[in-house]
């Protein structure tokens, strides 16, 4: 019996072909995060949690436009809430870097352990010719050269895949329309 694919309905185009992620602002108050620093002020967790389940759809090249339906609010709360936008999905995008790097670092260090241990597993074999240990080695050996396949490959892959993402919201167009539906 077949597996039936399930239908993903794509993002929903502006005019100008950009993506678009709407979002409703119900109560102002929560849109940004209480524990932000003043001077670089962020989203709170709620926010982005909606921005990224509506972009699993999307393809990280797409260019986006994120519409906020809102109450009327001033312009400097505008620029305000689009700036937290940004820089939230920028700290998140420094903190994938780091992951990525500390993948990169880790699968070197497991590939190198596992060379050394096949090293070991090899001298067993020929200077004192024990199958078990050398049985024994082969084993570690293979799972740390897994396990550093695994980050370097798989891992690092899903981290870039969500880090392109991050940069697509960063670079998005972010409007705003009141609730008298006049975009501003």
């Amino acid at each position: 019996m077949k597996k039936s694919k399930k239908n993903k309905l794509p993002l929903a185009k502006d005019s100008l072909g950009r993506e678009l992620v709407e979002l409703s602002v119900f109560e102002d108050a929560s849109f940004l995060s209480p524990f932000s620093p003043l001077k670089k002020q962020i989203i709170s967790r709620d926010v982005a949690d909606v921005i990224e389940s509506q972009l699993k759809v999307s393809k990280p090249k797409n260019p986006l436009h994120i519409e906020i339906n809102c109450k009327p609010l001033p312009d400097t709360t505008k620029q305000k809430y689009a700036l937290a936008i940004k820089n939230y999905y920028n700290n998140e995008i420094v903190d994938l870097n780091r992951t990525i790097s500390h993948h990169i670092i880790s699968s070197i260090i497991l590939a190198v352990i596992s060379i050394v241990v096949l090293v070991l597993q090899f001298t067993l074999i020929v200077n004192l010719n024990s199958n078990i240990l050398s049985e024994i080695f082969y084993i570690i050996a293979w799972v740390f050269m897994w396990e550093a396949v695994d980050i370097f490959f798989l891992q690092r892959q899903m981290l870039s895949i969500k880090k392109a993402r991050y940069k697509k919201i960063v670079e998005a167009k972010i409007s705003f329309v009141e609730e008298d539906n006049q975009k501003v």
